[in-house]
Formats: C-alpha cells, sequence, structure tokens
C-alpha cells in the first residue's frame, strides 16, 4: 500500500495547507483502502530541544519500518520540505529508505530521485513564499489603515450636499477611492438622503 506523510517540521507547511494540497491533487489521499497516511505533529518538547532526534518523529520511523513484504512503495508529501529536521537528518533519512520506497512531491508533481538537494530547494521556496504572503498581508493591513484614516477625515462631510462639498474635494483630501468610502460610509446618495431626513426630522421637533 502506498503512503502519504505530513509533519510540522517547515513553519510554511502546516498540517492544514499540506491537507489541503493532497486532497486537492491526490484523489487517493481520503482511501483508507488505497493510502496510509502517516502524521508527525511536534510537541513543544522536541521544538525545544532543537535536536534531530528520530524519537520526535515516530510515524515517519513507523513508515519505513523493514517489512517482509516486497512490494513496491510510494511516499507521497506535499512537499519535500516536510521529510525532516535538517540536511543531516534527511540524508540519513534518505540512506534508511528501503530500496522499494519512492518519494513522490505532490506540489512538484514528480518522483524525488535525489532527497537532500530537493529538500533545499523545497525549503529555500517555502522560506520565499512565507515571506511573500507576510510582506502581501502586512501590505494589506497598512493599506487598510491609511483608508481607514482617510476615510475618518471626510466621514462628517460625507452626508452634506456636493454644492457644499464637491464629491471630487472630499476624495483628493482623504487620498482613498470612492469605493473605499463607500465600503466604510456607504455610498454619499444614500448617506445625504439619510442625512436630509434627520435634518427635516429634527426641524419638525424643534417646531413643536
Amino acid at each position: 500500500m502506498d503512503k502519504a506523510y505530513l509533519s510540522e517540521l517547515n513553519h510554511w507547511w502546516t498540517i492544514e495547507r499540506q491537507r489541503e494540497l493532497l486532497i486537492e491533487r491526490l484523489p487517493i489521499f481520503l482511501n483508507a483502502d488505497k493510502i496510509q497516511v502517516y502524521t508527525d505533529v511536534i510537541d513543544a518538547n522536541a521544538r525545544r530541544s532543537r535536536r534531530p532526534e528520530r524519537k520526535f518523529l515516530a510515524a515517519r520511523e513507523d513508515m519505513i519500518r523493514p517489512t517482509s513484504r516486497p512490494s513496491t512503495c510510494i511516499i507521497y508529501v506535499a512537499s519535500a520540505a516536510v521529510l525532516g529536521w535538517n540536511e543531516n537528518d534527511v540524508r540519513d533519512f534518505q540512506a534508511r529508505l528501503p530500496a522499494r520506497f519512492t518519494v513522490h512531491s505532490v506540489e512538484e508533481g514528480r518522483f524525488i530521485t535525489d532527497l537532500v538537494e530537493e529538500w533545499k530547494a523545497a525549503r529555500a521556496k517555502s522560506r520565499l513564499e512565507g515571506a511573500a504572503k507576510r510582506g502581501a498581508a502586512i501590505s494589506a493591513k497598512v493599506r487598510g489603515e491609511r483608508a481607514a484614516a482617510g476615510v475618518a477625515l471626510i466621514a462628517d462631510r460625507w452626508p452634506l450636499p456636493a454644492s457644499e462639498w464637491p464629491t471630487k474635494v472630499l476624495l483628493e483630501e482623504a487620498g482613498v477611492s470612492r469605493n473605499a468610502v463607500n465600503a466604510r460610509l456607504g455610498g454619499r446618495e444614500k448617506a445625504q438622503a439619510r442625512y436630509q431626513a434627520a435634518m427635516k426630522r429634527k426641524a419638525r421637533r424643534a417646531e413643536k
């Protein structure tokens, strides 16, 4: 039976992200009759130790334990980056991999011939992707904060008549798009209508 391996050995490749990719590209992943899934969840003690001890990767070790069955076996991984602690650990894993076992990277869509080189390339790729994602998230947050600050500058005048405060003037002062203002304050026409209705109610109350 073929196998799938997941681990928490790479910060970018969370268990959830690995599962999502395996489910998407490996239809048999959810079929227990066709594939056996091994997962190493790294506990706090293992992370604190900073030592690549095999005992912390019980599922990986069990997966490659020699058996009397001579059939070939494919080990599917979302990425080679999840295979080991460091280069030496991956080299040791490769040396102990049974001859009939082959490893397939689902991310790359190919069998891996040199686990060490593939692991190094996958780790480098995951670092770049992780950094890019974090950078995008930070940029989006900064843009959101700037937009919110700009909208706050014109919030009290947005409902006022355009003859007093033209939309173009307000948008230039806020430094954001009309869509950004609409998302936070609503469309100007509706805001103006609500404002006028409120003024009329206020005037009626004053007449009583």
